[in-house]
């Protein structure tokens, strides 16, 4: 019996040791010693982890793809600029500047729209490029070259369309603005020397040579030279042209000398000459008169200037200011005018003095030049009609001024409405056509 209860003990001893768990050496239980940390971490986050791993995927693919395709449209871009810059074609220089407005290229495309259109002698439209290629050039730091031609050809556009006082102003900027190449403030204060020579501008001229000199880069010298060149050259032909001025005055006034003495020719105190070809019988001009004339005018050697004749068309001259060229007097045919009578005709020898002056008619009839003008006067025209003065409103009485009704606010300006009222039978018949067969007829 007592084997009985030791067997039982053992088997119940042996029951425990197999349900307790088991423990590695350091004490503690073998099955969580096995699991994995790292391994159940991971089971915990895969949905997570595959998630960014997808996101970055997309993220990367997407860029790449963003990549290619700007690159796809900027060489797109490269190659419409490319072709028209090859082609010099103006038109779609402009049109790729309006199409990338944000670009690089957009500033030089306008650069070269403009360099076409100013040696195409299209000045006006050349300014107007460089000006809005400037402020584009300006943003981007490595293209100061481009920057600083461009406004240099802004300068001498405005120049050569006339603007001279702008134009001028941007050279002497691009001339004295140390960021520009020397190459571009050379060129400015040179053609600013230039252009002050054609101006006769002493100081100016003074200026800009100054300012070549003071510089010892090759560039400054160079021009510098080419300058001074320029108005030795200009000097002598200045003296030259002084010369052909007086020798072409001194042939004018010598005419006039030697005709002045002929037999059939007419003087006046002022220097006029004239010769009558036709007495006429009508009346004489007076000063405010306007008058119908043909005219065929000359310079002393025969060349025309203008003629009425010629056009077949008399012209209408006011006497106190008879212009032959619009803008342009002749003093000497306001005294010939008053000299001839209705149905004449004369022949007037015109000093400079009393025809265009030492300014001329360019290119017709050069400074000092005398004229002769044959005139013939057809009539004197009445006097223009004046127009009729506006009829002046004849005020109302008051006590016939109409009086306002009921209602009526007598200040206001516009009359009050009256509510609308059902019309009377008798207002009714008035207005309304009588129905077919009730006419009495």
């Amino acid at each position: 019996m007592s084997e009985d209860s030791e067997k039982k003990d053992s088997g119940s001893e042996d029951e425990k040791e197999t349900k307790e768990p088991l423990e590695d050496s350091a004490g503690a239980p073998l099955e969580e010693a096995l699991k994995d940390p790292g391994l159940e971490t991971i089971k915990k986050y895969l949905p997570l982890m595959l998630v960014i791993v997808v996101v970055v995927l997309v993220a990367f693919f997407f860029f790449r793809w963003k990549a290619s395709s700007d690159e796809e449209a900027e060489w797109a871009m490269g190659m419409e600029f490319r072709q028209a810059s090859q082609d010099q074609n103006v038109t779609a220089l402009e049109a790729f500047a309006v199409k990338y407005p944000n670009e690089v290229l957009a500033g030089i495309a306008l650069y070269e729209a403009a360099d076409v259109q100013y040696h195409n002698g299209e000045f006006s439209q050349a300014a107007e490029n460089f000006s809005k290629a400037i402020p584009l050039l300006a943003n981007i730091e490595t293209h100061q070259s481009l920057l600083g031609s461009a406004t240099l050809g802004h300068g001498v556009s405005l120049i050569r369309s006339g603007d001279f006082e702008q134009g001028k102003a941007l050279l002497l900027g691009a001339a004295e603005n140390m960021d520009f190449l020397p190459s571009v403030r050379a060129k400015s204060w040179y053609l600013l020397g230039i252009n002050a020579l054609s101006e006769d501008d002493e100081s100016a001229y003074e200026r800009s040579a100054s300012a070549l000199k003071a510089d010892e880069l090759p560039v400054f010298e160079d021009l510098s030279k080419e300058l001074e060149s320029r108005k030795t050259q200009f000097d002598r032909q200045a003296s030259a042209t002084t010369r052909d001025k007086i020798n072409f005055a001194q042939k004018n006034l010598r005419f006039l000398a030697e005709n002045k003495v002929k037999q059939d020719v007419n003087s006046t105190a002022s220097g006029l000459q004239y010769q009558i070809l036709t007495e006429g019988n009508g009346t004489k001009p007076q000063l405010n008169d306007r008058v119908e004339v043909h005219f065929h005018g000359t310079l002393i050697d025969g060349d025309l200037f203008n003629s009425s004749v010629e056009r077949g068309k008399p012209e209408v001259l006011t006497v106190s200011s008879p212009q032959l060229s619009a803008g342009f007097l002749i003093k000497g045919l306001t005294e010939g005018l008053q000299l001839m009578k209705t149905g004449g005709k004369r022949r007037f020898f015109i000093p400079s003095d009393l025809a265009y002056g030492e300014k001329g008619l360019p290119p017709y009839v050069e400074p000092g030049a005398a004229l002769v003008i044959e005139v013939e006067l057809l009539r004197i025209l009445p006097p223009p009609t004046p127009p009729k003065p506006a009829p002046v409103p004849t005020p109302v009485p008051n006590d016939m001024q109409p009086n306002p009704g009921p209602g009526t606010d007598q200040n206001a300006t516009t009359p009050q409405l009256q509510p609308d009222k059902k019309p009377s039978e008798t207002e009714g018949n008035a207005t309304k056509p009588l129905p077919e067969g009730k006419d009495g007829k």
